[in-house]
């Protein structure tokens, strides 16, 4: 019986409080939002990273104001990028 991030009680190893508060996160539908995950590596000496947005809470879909801003930033950076010949 797990529960995402939360793990499972009364078998798994969290807290009774812990269990308790982290509850009201999957009580209740998310507010749309999004999720930004930024991760980074090395490996031999080089580095990489990587930055995504993802819709959260909105049926997989920006609202209006994140999808506003995704396409204003989306512009700016093949603005900035020298198009391929």
């Amino acid at each position: 019986m797990g529960r995402g991030c939360c793990g499972a009680l009364p078998n798994g190893d969290h807290h009774q409080d812990d269990y308790q508060a982290s509850q009201s996160l999957h009580d209740s539908a998310f507010k749309p939002q999004v999720l930004l995950i930024d991760a980074g590596c090395e490996w031999m000496g080089y580095a990489s990273d990587i930055t995504r947005t993802i819709p959260v809470g909105n049926g997989g879909k920006y609202t209006e104001k994140a999808g506003q801003i995704y396409e204003l930033v989306l512009r700016m950076q093949k603005a900035s990028t020298p198009s391929e010949v």
